[in-house]
């Protein structure tokens, strides 16, 4: 096909084809700054051409598509990151740490189901590990209460016995 693009260097028609061709086939192997090239060829060649803007415009489109793809790929590898650590620090049972990483996550994407989610469930939790702690302490306190009332009943026991 080379060989018969090439035979006439005259014939606009074809030298447009080829650029088209090439063009073409970098399009579809992924190489969109070739294709680029060879359309923006073709239309310095014959800039009446009306498949060549065409051909730009989804070369354009290509390149757009995959740049906001790359960005959402970062986005959500940022997002991923927010969230496992997030899960570290309520492993830990750091619930500040956990709540500072989830809220920053949702700082990026304010409607993501599973931050929210995960700072739904770190309140609940923090709620709890401080009801917890609580109850602990009451008990403490009702433990040493108990402990300090056995003892003077004790004393109090040993000195009635003495009598």
């Amino acid at each position: 096909m080379q060989e018969a693009l090439t035979l006439d260097p005259d014939d606009v028609a074809l030298r447009v084809l080829q650029q088209r061709i090439l063009g073409d086939e970098s399009f579809s192997t992924g190489d969109l700054d070739s294709a680029e090239s060879a359309y923006k060829q073709g239309l310095e060649i014959d800039p009446s051409d009306e498949q060549l803007p065409v051909k730009l415009e989804e070369v354009a489109a290509e390149k757009k598509r995959l740049e906001e793809g790359a960005a959402d790929s970062a986005k959500q590898a940022k997002l991923a990151e927010k969230m496992a650590a997030g899960d570290e620090a309520l492993a830990k049972e750091d619930f500040d740490g956990a709540l500072m990483a989830y809220r920053s996550g949702l700082e990026l994407e304010p409607k993501h189901e599973k931050l929210t989610e995960a700072v739904e469930t770190a309140l609940a939790k923090q709620a709890a590990h401080a009801k917890a702690q609580a109850v602990a302490a009451k008990r403490e306190e009702g433990e040493a209460a108990f402990a300090a009332a056995l003892t003077k009943y004790e004393a109090g026991e040993k000195a009635f016995d003495a009598k």
